[in-house]
């Protein structure tokens, strides 16, 4: 009887858990908003670092860890992003603007970025790599 009522509560704790997570997840008020301000708090870091690291992963597909191999592959696309805006890692600062969600297809947002001094805009799909929108 002890024992059954073990699992019941552990049920019921995990069933408690995973309904916050959820509401956490609907309740969020701009995941694509946190997920560009992520990425670029990371590229204001050495790229050796961990938060710089953590910001491969949330451009790659908003993800907080990898394994070696797939965190080896999205440094390479990471890399080629900046690049294609001439950005490199430290990055002396950035603002966030306006988010739009766009309309029609898959969803996606456009994040208004400025990074170091020059404006930006991001396109935001659900777990696929950041784009450049402009």
């Amino acid at each position: 009887m002890k024992k059954d009522y073990r699992i019941v509560m552990l049920v019921l704790t995990l069933a408690g858990v995973f309904a916050a997570c959820s509401i956490a997840k609907t309740f969020s008020s701009d995941p694509a908003k946190t997920r560009v301000e992520n990425v670029l708090s990371g590229l204001t870091k050495d790229d050796m670092s961990n938060e710089y690291q953590t910001a491969i992963c949330q451009w790659f597909d908003g993800s907080y860890t990898m394994s070696a191999s797939d965190l080896e592959s999205a440094l390479n696309q990471f890399e080629a992003w900046q690049k294609k805006k001439g950005i490199k890692a430290p990055i002396g600062g950035y603002e966030i603007g306006k988010v739009e969600k766009e309309s029609g297809g898959i969803p996606s947002w456009i994040v208004e970025v400025t990074i170091d001094g020059a404006r930006h805009r991001i396109r935001v799909y659900n777990n696929e790599p950041l784009q450049w929108a402009d």
